[in-house]
């Protein structure tokens, strides 16, 4: 993890090589013949296909691994491709079903954000267009879940489900600055204010902290926290920081992981307070915090949560188990973050973020 950072060097390969080994159980105990992975292992036996959130963690692991090691850069393609199985096209627009082969296909528009988001980091390597096609298509599917400033419109399945659910704008939020910051086509950016809008104040705490509501229609926010959704706005807050240079950006991305860090660091283990890709998340939303304020804070809680799950709770099948789950989602934070720089230039000292408050 972080082969670019000089923290901890003799750590580093040892991080990675734990990635590896883990990433090739997965493609032992988990890889189909249709070239998809299974979602989980059942009495010895694996299941169906992954899910697609969960096929989307595994598709952006294998994209950081295939950054220290060639042999992952044609199984990315290779996944990437097998994925077509999951593509629907209904209504008039296409999206990723959330799993390949169901008799009454349901596509979410949040799993098709992450899977946009897992495809931009296939991008990031390969630069094939084709990756980017991909990318702005699954995008494509939430951004239709949005057609005006009606928040009650932000459904996160097919239309005739109405769970609404704050994830869905949070990570595609995330795709759309992504996609900007590679296009400089603005109409992502007036895509990612938008998002931010429909979310009703109702979903996010005096804290910082995204909640699960009942309904976007009620206003109302339930007790609980999503991990991940929260992470995504740490990272959304970073992004639009890079684009705009306002520090007050940066400044709500510290409240957040600092009130993030106080609800879920689980002292003494340092283990994330969620299942794996919950916890997987938080760790890359603070190492993405860290690379633009250098605050050892982030870089510490993250690389313990890893620790913790690379070292301590590892399922020996291939996926990684924490609070009893079992499925094929490895320690990708860990590849994800490998060849990130430390943080760059551009950070700001820590004198002047005295002024903050985190």
């Amino acid at each position: 993890m972080l082969l670019g950072c000089t923290h901890q060097p003799a750590e580093q390969p040892r991080l990675r090589d734990t990635a590896l080994e883990l990433l090739l159980r997965i493609e032992s105990n988990f890889f189909r013949d249709d070239k998809l992975y299974s979602h989980d292992i059942t009495s010895g036996k694996p299941s169906g296909p992954a899910h697609c959130r969960a096929a989307a963690q595994q598709l952006s692991a294998m994209a950081a691994a295939a950054r220290v090691e060639p042999f992952w850069r044609v199984r990315l393609n290779d996944y990437i491709n097998a994925m077509d199985a999951y593509w629907i096209e209904l209504g008039g627009i296409g999206g990723y079903s959330q799993a390949p082969h169901m008799p009454s296909p349901v596509r979410s528009h949040e799993d098709n954000a992450w899977m946009a988001l897992a495809l931009l980091d296939a991008f990031d390597l390969t630069q094939d267009p084709e990756h980017l096609r991909r990318a702005q298509a699954a995008l494509a599917f939430p951004l239709a879940a949005y057609p005006d400033d009606r928040a009650d419109n932000a459904s996160p399945r097919e239309p005739d489900h109405d769970a609404d659910h704050p994830g869905t704008a949070a990570a595609a939020t995330v795709a759309c600055l992504r996609l900007y910051l590679i296009t400089g086509d603005t109409n992502y950016i007036a895509s990612a204010e938008n998002l931010d809008a429909l979310i009703p104040t109702g979903t996010s705490a005096s804290d910082g902290l995204r909640r699960d509501p009942t309904t976007h229609r009620a206003n109302k926010a339930s007790p609980n926290r999503l991990i991940s959704d929260t992470a995504m706005r740490i990272r959304a807050a970073c992004l639009w920081f890079d684009i705009t240079d306002n520090i007050q950006h940066l400044s709500r991305a510290r409240r957040t992981a600092a009130e993030g860090v106080r609800s879920w660091i689980r002292p003494p283990a340092t283990a994330v307070r969620g299942e794996s890709g919950e916890a997987a998340a938080f760790a890359e939303a603070l190492l993405e915090l860290y690379r633009r304020d250098g605050d050892e804070r982030w870089h510490s809680a993250a690389m313990n949560a890893v620790r913790f799950v690379a070292f301590r709770n590892p399922d020996p099948t291939g996926g990684t188990r924490q609070c009893g789950i079992f499925s094929p989602k490895p320690l990708w934070p860990a590849f994800a973050c490998s060849t990130r720089p430390p943080p760059p230039a551009r950070c700001c000292s820590q004198t002047s973020f005295g002024k903050l408050v985190a």
